[in-house]
């Protein structure tokens, strides 16, 4: 059982770095459209 939960907080953490690389290179690319 512990280890599931590791794994699944494992996921969660990867998800949520994936999705803040996403979140940055979108703000990045709307500032180089903004100049």
């Amino acid at each position: 059982r512990e280890r599931r939960r590791a794994e699944r907080a494992a996921r969660r953490a990867k998800h949520q770095e994936r999705s803040a690389r996403d979140a940055d290179r979108t703000a990045r690319a709307q500032a180089e459209r903004d100049e």
